[in-house]
């Protein structure tokens, strides 16, 4: 007897569209989700290979033993990015769910999300100005652009999956895909940018991105052994910038105390 296993794995799945979709599109679509779920993985390492690049030095302890501080690190910072393009463009989430809410029958939440529409387009305009304003002060429109862009691929990747039924999402890999060619190609043709985020987040955690350290002898506290601008401190060693090529690698000892700070 012959099974349509195809149809018996649809029939536990809510809001069937008219037409199932074949076999190879959902083998498609597992292929890209894992993909996806690997360039997800990667992509706090990219990040820092490009940082790494951008300041012309590479750490290799850093990868090895400390993977653990880098996924802490990317994904406090890739909340805040989440954060910003909500603020810049979190109109085109609230509008679609508008859309969704005046096709339906009683219209419900329709003039909530119609209003919080609009509430975030104005948001967003003042947004854009303030950004755009600080871009021209600094002659860095172009950067303030592409943060703008990075900002409309992450919530046009979120709006793309509202409204669809559960089979539409599975074997809809297109956004998917555009997401890591997308993520992929933007940050590295906008290095600067990229090297920008990651050293904001190394300032703010006091760990590199330029921040002023010292090194200093245990034996002798008030023996300065080295100072500069920290690139990247590592469980194993202190990365300083040393001219405009060329890096400094103090490695990390019980014999020497790295002081980071003006102080």
């Amino acid at each position: 007897m012959h099974i349509d296993w195809k149809k018996r794995l649809y029939n536990y799945v809510p809001d069937i569209a008219p037409e199932v979709p074949s076999l190879g599109a959902i083998a498609i679509r597992v292929l890209v989700s894992i993909t996806t779920g690997m360039w997800l993985t990667f992509l706090p390492t990219y990040f820092f290979i490009i940082y790494m690049l951008h300041e012309k030095f590479f750490s290799y302890d850093f990868f090895s033993d400390g993977v653990f501080g880098l996924k802490t690190f990317l994904v406090v910072l890739l909340v805040l990015l989440l954060v910003t393009a909500f603020y810049l463009w979190g109109f085109l989430l609230l509008g679609k769910k508008a859309c969704i809410a005046y096709t339906k029958p009683d219209r419900k939440d329709y003039n909530m999300y119609r209003w919080l529409t609009y509430l975030m387009l104005a948001l967003s305009v003042f947004m854009h100005a303030i950004f755009y304003a600080f871009g021209s002060e600094t002659n860095h429109e172009i950067r303030v652009l592409s943060f703008s862009l990075i900002g409309f691929i992450l919530v046009w990747a979120i709006t793309s999956f509202l409204g669809a039924n559960l089979i539409k999402k599975v074997i809809n890999w297109v956004p998917s895909v555009a997401f890591i060619v997308l993520s992929a190609t933007i940050p590295a043709l906008n290095a600067d940018i990229t090297a920008d985020l990651v050293r904001i987040g190394l300032i703010n955690f006091n760990v590199g991105g330029g921040v002023h350290a010292k090194v200093f002898s245990t034996d002798n506290p008030d023996k300065i052994i080295y100072e500069g601008k920290l690139l990247l401190l590592t469980p194993n060693n202190a990365y300083f910038r040393e001219g405009k090529k060329s890096y400094k690698i103090i490695k990390q000892s019980e014999n020497i105390t790295v002081s980071i700070g003006k102080g």
